[in-house]
């Protein structure tokens, strides 16, 4: 669903993410996720709501991974240099560019949990 809602926001192949954020108000439950537009594939979308998100990048490769617990992703790296952690608050959306990974731009969203409305 939440990539459906994505791929409805597309200009030029980029995911908007102001019509993005929009969108997720309606949504109810629990959310985080990782997405690009295959149209754009190294523009990269992180939304971490209130489920567990953990996001590292390693920029002499431009590539981004992650988990929902940073000990699987230390795990797998272990014997890797060049990892670093991106750190990123709960009800958040963040756009990250491969070609500049140390730039991580991040503002608030909202929706509705299964709790009630979550918001930062």
């Amino acid at each position: 669903m939440i990539f459906r809602l994505a791929d409805s926001t597309l200009d030029q192949g980029r995911i908007d993410i102001n019509a993005l954020k929009s969108r997720l108000t309606l949504c109810k439950g629990t959310i985080s996720a990782v997405m690009a537009s295959i149209l754009n594939p190294k523009e990269v979308v992180i939304i971490k709501g209130n489920k567990p998100l953990e996001v590292q990048y390693n920029k002499s490769h431009q590539v981004i991974v992650y988990a929902s617990d940073a000990r699987y992703l230390n795990v797998a790296l272990a014997c890797q240099k060049g990892w670093k952690h991106i750190n990123l608050n709960m009800m958040r959306i963040a756009m990250l560019t491969c070609d500049c990974l140390d730039s991580l731009y991040s503002e608030p969203f909202e929706f509705y949990s299964s709790i009630g409305r979550s918001h930062c």
